[in-house]
């Protein structure tokens, strides 16, 4: 009871407050971040890196950044499959210029005929094209080019009908983009200058090659810069000022292009979250109107981004390392991160504002109600218990200071 006296004028105050003082989506404590400091420094030492940088940037704010050894955020890594991302928005962009639709098919811009003629872009950036995941050669040589490396996957027998199963992999990104340079009569390079690395101010982000760009898999580029793509979506498709992407075509990007497909073949990182493909991402996360608010697409050798369009954050952990090896600490980082964006917030809105105070004060004196929506997230300072000291840490979120 003490305690509740005591907080009364103060809490009493803050509920006077206008709505837009009285809220914060961003101000956290030092110590609430000691869980990351735990799992990075786990991550480190369990696997031997050489090196990590880690970020997570809450409306457009950096909440934590963090480096080690030989990468920091502005050090070029291979992105290897984070690179169907960067590729994606590129579609998207197209799209937007009206160049190409969604449902444009090989049979219309590359020839292709029989049940290989009905196509589409959808499907060839959500791998439910048919063509088989396995990598072609050409794919991954400076010494052939879109085109003829299109032709040669057009050769091969499709492993099931288009549509009709998701299996991962990088054949038909590479047609697409073969069908994109014949569709706008410029090179795939060309284009991403134009339509995504100019806008985006890319300078370190490059595919490596310019006749025969790896679409799925062959970039290199640093967190920050690659962050930008994070924030124009997170923006609905602003970057600086400029419009990268319409609002439609970020959603579209973001939304599970796969269907009702069938497992075929997915990466083990995607097992246990599968829930769609957008172009060029994964769809981790459903809300309740089985929208899409979770993305990611992680590399092969430990680049790992995402975005929450829930909590409006993005995150990326950059290594260099197997993914399989790196993927149970990212898992971690994504559910710490989000316990501590979600600290505070005792009616499950996203937010801290002055409707959490009631909730908050509760907690403090006769104990959060079990069946609230989330009564872990009054232990506001994360370290184990809901006490007192909770109650700087939830000011703190609640004034954004």
């Amino acid at each position: 009871m003490k305690i509740r006296n005591a907080l009364k004028p103060l809490l009493l105050i803050l509920a006077l407050l206008p709505t837009a003082a009285a809220q914060s989506t961003c101000a956290q404590t030092p110590e609430e971040f000691l869980g990351i400091d735990a799992i990075l420094n786990d991550a480190a030492a369990s696997l031997n890196l050489s090196g990590y940088a880690f970020v997570v940037v809450r409306d457009g704010e950096t909440l934590y950044e963090r480096s080690f050894g030989n990468i920091n955020t502005d050090t070029p890594v291979q992105l290897a499959s984070a690179t169907k991302w960067m590729s994606g928005t590129l579609i998207m962009a197209l799209v937007d210029q009206g160049a190409i639709s969604l449902d444009d098919t090989t049979g219309q811009w590359l020839g292709w005929t029989g049940d290989k003629a009905n196509i589409t872009i959808r499907q060839l950036f959500s791998h439910t094209s048919g063509i088989t995941p396995d990598a072609q050669d050409c794919i991954g040589t400076p010494f052939s080019t879109l085109q003829a490396c299109a032709a040669q996957i057009e050769a091969l027998d499709l492993v099931a009908a288009p549509g009709a199963e998701i299996h991962y992999g990088g054949n038909s990104m590479h047609v697409a983009g073969a069908l994109c340079e014949v569709a706008t009569g410029e090179a795939w390079i060309d284009l991403f200058q134009t339509f995504v690395k100019a806008p985006l101010g890319l300078v370190a982000t490059e595919y490596g090659s310019d006749f025969n760009p790896r679409i799925a898999g062959g970039m290199r580029s640093s967190v920050n810069e690659y962050g930008r793509l994070m924030q124009m979506m997170l923006d609905n498709g602003e970057f600086g000022g400029m419009t990268v992407l319409s609002p439609a075509s970020v959603d579209a990007m973001l939304a599970n292009q796969a269907g009702d497909a069938a497992i075929g073949s997915i990466p083990p990182t995607a097992d246990g979250r599968y829930m769609g493909y957008g172009i060029g991402n994964w769809a981790f996360r459903l809300n309740d109107d089985e929208e899409v608010v979770e993305s990611s697409s992680p590399g092969l050798f430990g680049f790992n981004p995402w975005i929450d369009r829930e909590r409006n954050y993005y995150a990326i952990f950059a290594v260099v390392d197997l993914n399989g090896r790196v993927d149970p600490f990212v898992r971690q980082l994504r559910a710490e991160v989000n316990a501590i964006l979600d600290s505070g917030d005792l009616d499950c809105d996203f937010a801290v504002t002055s409707a959490d105070i009631p909730l908050m004060t509760d907690a403090l004196t006769d104990g959060m109600d079990p069946n609230a929506c989330a009564p872990q997230n009054a232990d506001v300072n994360r370290d184990g218990s809901i006490d007192g000291k909770d109650i700087r840490s939830f000011l703190s979120r609640l004034l954004g200071v």
